[in-house]
């Protein structure tokens, strides 16, 4: 799930790079062929989990797509939305953002539990998704500016507690949809995000006493003499 995010970011900075996305396994082997054929960079783009199978006349050829259906004149655009997190960012600040996903994720859970309908359910889960596009890479980001002498280790505390809290919360969402049903499992779960709210609430209003969100920057090591340690030189 990451990594369709994150390799994203990294391959619109290669100059002239060709990006083939898969949609069979067939398909990947036509494309590596395609792309060892080009002058310049490239990169295949393909799911983890198991791949459909396609037929020879399935397989799209060079840089021409495969058809999957004719379509009626509408236009569908598609887009990552986390590429638009550095203006909202600059906009709200990083914790005003995380502030804002909690409140989106806390919407979409609520009418996600009410949703009675396929298209109800639909619009609720893409306002649940909204919400939670932002939180992991803000986090990341918030920890790194905030406590960088932490370094990869409390990224890796970090990013360890979210996927803790998750296989906490399963089994206690498991045995509420057993007992009550799916709706109320949901509604419980809300209490997660108003949570959310509260605390960066909190650091929010912190920052604003003190002039708003600023970002640690770690000192050189300074000996008495004024000069930079060892270690200060080689960083």
């Amino acid at each position: 799930s990451h990594n369709g995010v994150l390799d994203l970011a990294l391959c619109l900075k290669v100059p002239g790079l060709t990006v083939f996305a898969p949609s069979s396994a067939r398909e990947v082997g036509a494309m590596l062929d395609t792309a060892l054929e080009l002058d310049g960079p490239a990169a295949i783009r393909f799911p983890k989990g198991p791949s459909p199978d396609a037929g020879p006349h399935e397989v799209g050829r060079g840089l021409r797509a495969r058809c999957v259906r004719r379509g009626t004149g509408e236009v569908c655009v598609l887009a990552v939305g986390r590429m638009l997190a550095g203006p909202l960012v600059h906009r709200l600040s990083p914790v005003g953002l995380l502030i804002g996903s909690a409140a989106i994720s806390a919407v979409g859970l609520f009418w996600l539990s009410a949703a009675s309908t396929p298209a109800g359910a639909f619009g609720a889960a893409t306002v649940f998704a909204v919400g939670i596009m932002y939180f992991w890479p803000t986090m990341l980001g918030v920890t790194s500016e905030r406590f960088p002498a932490g370094g990869a280790l409390l990224l890796a505390i970090v990013g360890g507690a979210g996927m803790l809290s998750v296989s906490l919360i399963l089994p206690v969402m498991g045995r509420i949809y057993d007992a009550q049903g799916p709706a109320t499992a949901l509604r419980y779960v809300v209490i997660l995000p108003v949570i959310l709210i509260a605390i960066f609430g909190a650091i929010w209003l912190y920052d604003r006493a003190r002039g708003g969100y600023k970002v640690v920057k770690l000192a050189p090591e300074q000996h008495p003499e004024g000069g930079m340690s060892e270690a200060a030189r080689t960083r």
